[in-house]
Formats: structure tokens, sequence, C-alpha cells
């Protein structure tokens, strides 16, 4: 997916759920076995704050928007899974 693909999915989501690798010592500390809720607007506006290694997904558990600092085989750094 593109960066804007990616916006825009979760942004018809509403409210997502979303956890992190911590690979500080705050951010290992922080999200150690956490998920969090929050605004999918919320949570794009502030991105940048929290991780660059992100996994979003609802509580269908039915996809996934991960968000990665390296790029796929395709040149994407936003990936959607979805479950069929």
């Amino acid at each position: 997916m593109s960066e804007n693909e990616a916006e825009t999915f979760l942004l018809e989501k509403g409210e997502v759920l979303v956890f992190w690798e911590g690979f500080s010592t705050f951010g290992k500390e922080m999200m150690r076995d956490k998920v969090m809720k929050m605004d999918a607007k919320y949570l794009l506006e502030n991105y940048g704050r929290f991780t660059i290694d992100m996994y979003i997904f609802d509580e269908t558990l039915t996809w996934t928007v991960i968000f990665q600092p390296e790029e796929d085989e395709d040149g994407f750094e936003h990936i959607l899974l979805r479950v069929v």
C-alpha cells in the first residue's frame, strides 16, 4: 500500500487497536504485553511520536496494517494483510 492508501483505509475504521515493538528501554517497558485502543486519526497525526514499526488492526481481527521502516519486495513500507 502507498502511504495515502494506508491512511485512507485506517481513517475509514475510526477506532483501531495498535501495538509496536519497543527497541529502546523506554519503548520496551511501555509497550511490553500491551495493545492500545485509539482513534485512527489521532494515531496517524502522531505516528512519528510513537515508533516506526507498528501493527494496526481492529476488534474483528480480519485485517492488519503494518507500518515498517524496511521496504518490501514491491517497495512499500505499508502493508495490508486481510484474513479471507
